[in-house]
């Protein structure tokens, strides 16, 4: 890094292994420095990671919001605890993703994770709600068009 503050985009994403930098909790009686992190949407700049391992952000007990990477050959897995004990109730995880362990969202609020196959993500659930049918990947909107004579065509 150029500066011990500050991390750039070009230097976020060349990191392929963050381990347990952001990780929360406590050594003895010292907090770890992501016991203090609320969201952390530039993690999605990390576009090198294909896996967010083990006790990634474990702990991080403050940690609402989390924007994963979402560019393509980015992020494959999320491994056991990773995102464990946090306050996290809804995450977007990118289609990429082929595997989640189990334990991934370990104490936290989200209850269940569904496929929206269709529009290609996940979606994370904390508890009883009613959910409605997605949008198509891509709006009908984009094939209108008009001809030479001003009609329009594909309006339905």
């Amino acid at each position: 890094c150029q500066s011990p503050d500050v991390m750039y985009k070009r230097e976020a994403q060349a990191v392929e292994d963050i381990g347990d930098a952001f990780r929360g909790g406590s050594i003895g009686n010292t907090p770890r420095p992501g016991s203090y992190i609320k969201t952390f949407e530039e993690f999605e700049e990390f576009t090198g990671l294909k896996t967010i391992p083990e006790y990634a952000f474990f702990q991080c007990v403050n940690l609402t919001k989390l924007k994963l990477p979402t560019s393509s050959g980015s992020l494959e897995s999320i491994q056991g605890f990773a995102i464990g004990s946090t306050k996290i109730e809804d995450i977007y995880i990118p289609s990429l993703v082929q595997n989640i362990n189990y334990t991934a969202f370990e104490g936290s609020p989200i209850k269940e994770i569904r496929v929206s196959a269709g529009a290609k993500f996940l979606v994370c659930l904390t508890g009883a709600i009613m959910t409605m049918p997605g949008l198509p990947k891509e709006p009908l909107a984009n094939k209108i068009d008009i001809d030479e004579d001003g009609v329009i065509h594909n309006l339905s």
